[in-house]
């Protein structure tokens, strides 16, 4: 089922605390101050554990960023430890910002974040150094016995992008109360463990706030000078379970606004559980997704990638790399956004279809998952 459902009440602008305002982004950006500062640490909230944290209310909020600093410590007694599909990002289980306790302006997971920063930023390199990950990303890694530094980093964009801010939230607001929510994933579900075998995970999670001060213009009328609050910006994830092979189809989130990208992932599972959870490829063989493409209305199909080689083509084309964890992207912005944008509100029955390729032994836990980016109206 969808995770959040993105903000369909929430008002976004100074109207509500009663206060002149003129949006005008060009004198904003001409007047404005960035701010970057770690607004709270945590220790950590424990394996499946939650730790909330309320959103400082100051300025025009565009992005969080979130570093874990800790050590994974293991003992192999009998047996070994073993990384599953889901580490490193996957520590970061779920994630959630919600506005005024109802509005799920992101509700993903680490995995969705990590792809998503890879599709944002094109000269992003996943696990280039500046993350410390023990012994290497990936599934059925051994972790070597003992203590093990880990450094890894997420990014929560609130805006669209970081030079039109559109879709930024108006943090000021004394109306406006924003909470965020870390689950920790349960460690089993990272790591799989054989014999008498330990694993532990400690350390402290850092979240940073990037906001904007709010300038003041107008001569003898003073009046906040805002950028462009007419559009809120929403990143929802959700999982449908499939039990074939061949056409698979997945039902989009339906909001009034625009689809600006979507990822997809499908991933089989074998009966012992997310221990032998794989990712399906995109190469030429029987084992994977053998086609892509987008589809409303029960017959038009205008994005068409058949074979699938076709939108991993078109992806290191946009990104200059593929995008982890095997996420493919219809990315809407990337060439011509105003051209190419799903305006959703005009589309019935828009769906993501993937073609599961007839090699691929399909089994309990198989899944296909997707992450909308989306502007609301």
């Amino acid at each position: 089922m969808p995770s959040g459902v993105g903000a369909t009440t929430l008002v976004n602008d100074p109207r509500a605390s009663g206060v002149q305002f003129a949006p005008d982004p060009a004198a904003f950006f001409e007047l404005t101050e960035k701010n970057a500062y770690t607004a709270f640490t945590f220790g950590t909230p424990g394996s499946g554990s939650t730790e909330r944290k309320q959103i400082p209310q100051s300025g025009i909020l565009s992005k969080l960023r979130v570093v874990f600093e800790g050590v994974l410590t293991t003992v192999d007694g009998t047996g070994a430890v073993t990384t599953t599909s889901r580490w490193p990002y996957g520590l970061m289980d779920r994630v959630t910002l919600a506005a005024n306790a109802q509005n799920d302006l992101v509700s993903c997971n680490g995995s969705d974040l990590h792809a998503l920063r890879a599709v944002r930023h094109p000269g992003f390199i996943p696990n280039d150094g500046v993350d410390l990950i023990p012994d290497g990303s990936g599934p059925a890694v051994a972790i070597t016995e003992g203590a093990n530094p880990v450094v890894l980093s997420w990014e929560i964009p609130i805006a669209i992008d970081d030079t039109s801010l559109i879709g930024a939230l108006y943090a000021q607001s004394p109306s406006m109360n924003l909470d965020l929510a870390i689950r920790e994933a349960v460690t089993a579900d990272l790591l799989a463990l054989t014999g008498t075998a330990t694993a532990v995970i400690t350390g402290t999670w850092y979240v940073q706030v990037t906001s904007f001060d709010i300038p003041l213009g107008g001569g003898d009328a003073p009046r906040l000078i805002v950028p462009d609050l007419s559009r809120l910006h929403g990143i929802n994830a959700f999982e449908q379970p499939y039990s074939n092979t061949g056409e698979v189809q997945t039902n989009l989130i339906r909001v009034n606004g625009q689809l600006d990208r979507l990822l997809v992932q499908a991933s089989k599972a074998s009966p012992d559980g997310v221990a032998t959870q794989q990712f399906l490829g995109w190469t030429a063989d029987l084992d994977q997704v053998t086609a892509a493409r987008i589809e409303y209305g029960a017959s038009q199909r205008p994005l068409n990638y058949d074979p699938a080689h076709f939108l991993a083509m078109e992806n290191l084309d946009n990104y200059a790399d593929e995008l982890p964890d095997k996420f493919m992207a219809f990315d809407f912005l990337a060439e011509n956004a105003p051209r190419d944008v799903v305006l959703m509100p005009g589309v019935t029955d828009l769906k993501a279809v993937l073609t599961i390729g007839s090699g691929v032994t399909v089994a309990a836990g198989a899944s296909v998952r997707v992450v909308q980016e989306t502007l609301f109206a």
